[in-house]
């Protein structure tokens, strides 16, 4: 029997969480794929680096994944901001992207989105409340124990 070519994975974390989104995916395709869970820039609390472009973020995940070292191609999994990025990676490397998988995102501009950044822009004091952030988590659905990662960004 011949060696065993494993794929590979990138999960692709979306804006305001981070790779930990994907835990349980991670662990549940490791065994028989390579998985990847990179940090999108400006979503590691360690660093202080700015998401500035969606080129930007796919250089930094290309990477952090060792994109062109890679075997063979990969499959992208990206998640709102992360989908974006997924395709934007597509692009850019359409020699390694064989399958983008873009789950809630959004690919056009929507109609009215200057008073949608507006009202984001607003709220983004109260991102430095526990008690209002402990609030969106839970209409986030993100469980108890990721909390403190979804606080730390």
């Amino acid at each position: 029997m011949g060696p065993i070519h494993r794929s590979t994975l990138i999960f692709i974390h979306g804006g305001g969480v981070g790779p930990w989104m994907w835990a349980d995916q991670a662990a549940f395709f490791s065994g028989e794929h390579r998985v990847h869970t990179p940090v999108l820039p400006g979503h590691d609390p360690r660093r202080p680096e700015e998401f500035t472009t969606h080129a930007a973020a796919a250089h930094s995940v290309a990477g952090q994944t060792a994109l062109q070292e890679a075997g063979g191609r990969v499959t992208v999994v990206g998640f709102s901001l992360g989908g974006q990025t997924a395709i934007q990676l597509a692009a850019a490397y359409p020699e390694k992207v064989d399958r983008p998988v873009v789950v809630s995102s959004l690919l056009e501009p929507r109609r009215g989105a200057p008073v949608l950044a507006a009202l984001a822009a607003a709220a983004a004091p109260l991102s430095g409340s526990r008690l209002f952030t402990r609030a969106q988590a839970r209409q986030l659905l993100i469980p108890a124990e990721r909390f403190e990662d979804y606080y730390a960004l």
